[in-house]
């Protein structure tokens, strides 16, 4: 049996996050969606949230995490309530990806989740010991919370095509949402 094999998987979906005092594996598929670790080491705390979309706006019961400010406050608090401390956090982050391979020179959604990202962590004063943001693939990433390990491969194949094919479509429907609510060069148009 294997280290991945001997230990529970918690899967999260967008919109979800996940804290434990428990060793396990929290696992997650990300495109321009953002996953963020963070742990505290000295309390043998650690979690992952997977938000969709930078800075704030509605909280959902369904996806209380979909937002990058309610899914960062939502882990530090969690994992604060299990006995970490806030000084003493660590993050790894991962995804952001330009799964749609958009070209265009205004930012993407993927852009804007990394620089909220980058620039929450600086704000918060939570040092990013790893990450891997950007790029054009889709990630599959693994998170052990009672070591801090992360798993972080690639994925290319028939899931990464599902993941661009529901991220267009959300692309879509976000798209007509703004449309009626803001200027429409709000965000970049996708080839299609």
């Amino acid at each position: 049996m294997t280290f991945l094999h001997r230990h529970r998987v918690v899967n999260l979906r967008p919109g979800e996050f996940h804290a434990t005092k428990e060793g396990l594996w929290i696992r997650t598929v990300l495109g321009s969606c953002v996953a963020v670790c963070l742990y505290d080491r000295a309390a043998g705390v650690g979690g992952m949230n997977h938000f969709m979309l930078p800075g704030s706006g509605p909280q959902e019961a369904q996806f209380p995490a979909r937002y990058g400010v309610d899914a960062m406050k939502l882990l530090i608090n969690r994992i604060v309530a299990l006995g970490g401390a806030h000084g003493r956090l660590s993050a790894k982050a991962f995804g952001g990806a330009n799964v749609l391979r958009l070209n265009s020179t205004l930012p993407t959604v993927a852009d804007g989740n990394v620089s909220f990202l980058l620039r929450f962590l600086e704000d918060e004063g939570i040092p990013l010991q790893s990450s891997r943001l950007g790029g054009d693939d889709a990630l599959d990433v693994r998170f052990f919370t009672g070591s801090a390990r992360t798993l972080v491969r690639p994925v290319r194949s028939r899931l990464a095509k599902e993941l661009a094919a529901a991220e267009l479509q959300y692309r879509r429907r976000l798209e007509a949402r703004l449309s009626r609510t803001a200027p429409p060069a709000e965000l970049p148009r996708s080839r299609r």
